[in-house]
């Protein structure tokens, strides 16, 4: 069930000339955009070093299951925006101030795809993945898996560099409209829910 695509569809192709054409299409606009049951978004962190630096997992929570799978089978996509700043604090009692060393914005975007009959998300790093458990296709739609930190910005390589700390946060869009229509989703409200910022002292 297509439910926003069919009624913008149709908004569009037969009530164009007719005097409610724009209030029936804002009206479904607002319906398609209007923000999905939050429950105070968080992200958790998690940090595993290796020899080429390391890997930052976030995994999200706060957002209600059952209606974003209502949603995303209207024939929506949705999407995760993450935040990640890797610092170091400052040297010499922080008179330096802390550096911002690394800065990265990985985005997932999950959609019901009818073809496959399958759930898809396509990744942070480019690939599509398919999924034909929706348990599965959750977990993974909340969580950033791997997100690697250079190895020459993850090591420390002067005697008095503070310590390495992340900041993570997420951005969670319940719908991604195409242009046109993306202007719509810089009106207020309409656009996201974000969690607080996260941080975690790496060692």
């Amino acid at each position: 069930m297509r439910l926003c695509s069919t009624f913008l569809n149709a908004a569009l192709g037969k009530n164009r000339k007719r005097p409610f054409f724009p209030a029936v299409l804002f009206s479904g606009l607002f319906f398609c955009t209007a923000p999905l049951s939050v429950n105070a978004l968080e992200a958790a962190l998690n940090f595993i070093p290796d020899n080429e630096g390391g890997k930052i997992s976030v995994r999200v929570s706060g957002i209600d299951e059952d209606e974003l799978r209502a949603h995303i089978l209207m024939g929506s996509r949705s999407r995760i925006v993450y935040n990640i700043r890797l610092y170091r604090e400052g040297r010499v009692m922080q008179i330096l101030g802390d550096r911002l060393l690394f800065e990265g914005n990985p985005v997932q975007e999950a959609r019901w795809d009818m073809y496959s009959a399958s759930w898809e998300i396509l990744h942070a790093d480019g690939q599509r993945r398919f999924y034909t458990d929706w348990k599965t296709f959750f977990k993974k739609f909340m969580e950033l898996d791997g997100f690697r930190v250079p190895h020459s910005i993850a090591g420390s390589t002067e005697a008095l560099d503070g310590k390495l700390y992340v900041l993570a946060r997420a951005s969670f869009l319940k719908t991604v409209l195409k242009a046109p229509l993306s202007i719509l989703q810089a009106f207020p409200g309409r656009e996201e829910a974000k969690s607080p910022w996260s941080r975690l002292g790496l060692p």
